[in-house]
């Protein structure tokens, strides 16, 4: 994407989100070549001393040019003290950044800016289809720390080195809620400095549960510092990927300590490490151990939520019976006093009334019976209502037994679970023995194999060196009576040939 395209996404972007034209930064103003800005040193191109030379370039000018920096000033929104925090970044070259900058791309300069919320959303995605800016500047941009609800954090073939990864260590120890961090195609185990960092920072953080560092070129000492800081089971990381780099021997076998140390780790992933297949195995038995401990750990919660539960409800119900008695019993001493009231009137009615006499008291005894009948049924229905509550005060008891008898039950299943456990690791331990007895006995055997086969070598050599030895005796021989014969032969052609030559005479 070019310069022009990125100011038209942002702009794009500005609209999508609301944020108004009086609120955005000017980007093209603040947008420039990284060569201009190596070579410049601000903002708008302003000069740098002329005496920068290729001794300055290889760090001998710092002073000269912290005196002209510091006497630049105000300039865009970045003063001269602001661009000595840059260094780099802001377009002074520094030992690291210096031959970094590449011909064609871009450097965006938001320094001093005052960047809201929403107009670095809309920047960020933005950059997300740019390929031209190679440095982002955001000092002194005044972005706060509002947002606390990140997660996850991919970084993923981002080239990340020491620096970047002493950065990721500082914002994990202060960092409360990433839980998810990949970091898959890196460089971050090269420097010791780097991955030990990171460690610590893994080590004291409470929130981040998966860390993916496949491919990371970690080797030994940083697969043993990442053991190290595990080990102390302080952090929440419950799965960590380490696929594909340099563990070896030695880091394997940190990684199985810490494992057996740490009860969180439920995933740890070794493959392309070099590790032996029995530290693998032992690093399989402790991850196993971890997930069944969870697992009960898991089951158990669960259970006691839900017998709790069902006590709560039982004391819901309690109550509303007890409440349902009470209206009950207030219902039937209304009813008494409307009784006691219609006695009270039978007798003003007895002594207003004489002639009627007789008949008031018939109406009393009437009303003293009817009161007696309705505090007898009040009185039966008390009676059945305090049995309903002791048989709810039973089923409680008998509830609360069953909990104490399931928590004496998971109590006896981790000991057993502890137990087997401890013999597994005895198992182990005695199969291990038996395997280095048994590779020793392969490696005398193979001793004893090469001996034969040297002194078979040997026999062999000597028969054969005999053999030739006879050959060429016997070679000597046959030519040596091969010229004894020639020699004959020749003699007697010599006597036939005098003999001949007698004849001719």
């Amino acid at each position: 994407m070019t310069s022009r395209g990125l100011l038209a996404e942002f702009a794009r972007q500005c609209r999508a989100v609301g944020v108004d034209e009086a609120e955005r930064p000017d980007l093209a103003a603040r947008l420039l070549p990284a060569t201009l800005v190596v070579a410049g040193g601000g903002r708008n191109g302003a000069a740098a001393p002329d005496d920068r030379d290729s001794d300055n370039h290889r760090g001998h000018g710092a002073p000269k040019r912290a005196e002209a920096e510091a006497d630049v000033g105000t300039e865009g929104g970045v003063d001269g003290r602001q661009r000595q925090r840059l260094g780099g970044l802001a377009g002074q070259p520094t030992e690291e950044t210096e031959g970094a900058t590449t011909v064609g791309q871009l450097v965006l300069n938001l320094a001093g800016a005052s960047i809201a919320a929403r107009t670095l959303s809309a920047l960020c995605k933005a950059l997300e289809t740019d390929c031209m800016v190679e440095s982002l500047v955001l000092a002194d941009a005044f972005l706060g720390d509002d947002d606390q609800t990140i997660r996850s954090l991919d970084l993923r073939g981002n080239n990340i080195r020491c620096d970047g990864t002493l950065a990721l260590a500082g914002m994990l120890k202060v960092n409360a809620t990433l839980q998810s961090l990949r970091l898959e195609w890196n460089c971050i185990g090269i420097w010791e400095s780097g991955i030990r960092a990171l460690a610590d920072a893994v080590a004291g953080n409470a929130a981040l549960a998966v860390l993916d560092l496949r491919n990371c070129k970690i080797g030994p000492r940083g697969a043993q510092s990442l053991a190290a800081a595990l080990a102390k089971g302080t952090s929440a990381l419950a799965r960590i990927d380490l696929r594909w780099n340099n563990a070896g021997l030695v880091g394997a076998r940190a990684l199985a300590e810490a494992v057996k140390c740490n009860p969180r780790l439920l995933a740890v992933e070794l493959v392309g490490n070099d590790a032996p297949e029995d530290v693998l195995k032992a690093i399989a038995a402790h991850l196993q151990r971890n997930y069944d401990r969870h697992t009960t750990a898991v089951r158990a919660a669960a259970h006691s939520a839900q017998l709790s539960t069902t006590v709560q409800a039982l004391a819901q119900h309690h109550r509303q019976s007890v409440r349902e008695l009470e209206d009950r019993l207030s219902a039937a001493d209304g009813r008494g006093g409307a009784l006691a009231a219609r006695v009270t009137s039978a007798e003003r009615d007895r002594d207003a009334a004489v002639s009627a006499r007789k008949d008031a008291d018939d109406r009393a005894a009437a009303a003293a019976r009817d009161a007696a009948a309705v505090r007898e049924e009040a009185a039966a229905r008390i009676a059945g209502l305090l049995g309903d509550l002791a048989a709810e005060k039973a089923k409680r008891e008998a509830l609360e037994l069953q909990v104490a008898t399931a928590t004496a039950a998971q109590a006896r299943q981790a000991a057993a679970l502890d137990a087997a456990t401890r013999d597994g690791e005895a198992r182990g331990e005695v199969l291990r023995r038996d395997k280095a007895l048994l590779l020793e006995e392969v490696e005398r055997l193979r001793r004893r194999e090469r001996e034969a086969q040297e002194a078979q070598a040997e026999a062999l050599a000597r028969a054969e060196a005999a053999a030739t030895a006879r050959l060429r005796a016997a070679s000597d021989r046959a030519d040596a009576a091969a010229a004894e014969a020639e020699r004959r032969a020749g003699e007697r052609a010599r006597a036939a040939e005098a003999a001949r030559l007698r004849l001719a005479e």
